[in-house]
């Protein structure tokens, strides 16, 4: 799993680009549609993909979109702890 942390820039937020390509895998959307749909070359995409490059918000809203789903699907599960 890669996670990114956007640091100060709050244009590129925290991804889990497992989830990311575990629901593109569950719809069979491919990475070229998804590059173009993001204005991206494919090798731009699967730097991305492979946690080497950062998602820009606007990147993960516009695939959030394209797959039909809550951006919250998106990001990282939240680190719940239960309190006894």
């Amino acid at each position: 799993m890669s996670l990114h942390k956007g640091h100060d820039d709050a244009m590129e937020p925290e991804v889990d680009t497992a989830r990311i390509a575990a629901e593109m895998k569950r719809q069979r959307y491919q990475h070229p549609h998804a590059a173009e749909a993001l204005g991206l070359s494919r090798s731009g995409f699967s730097r991305k993909i492979r946690g080497e490059r950062r998602f820009r918000f606007t990147e993960l809203v516009n695939l959030a979109e394209c797959l039909g789903v809550p951006v919250t699907e998106l990001l990282p599960e939240p680190d719940v702890k239960a309190d006894r």
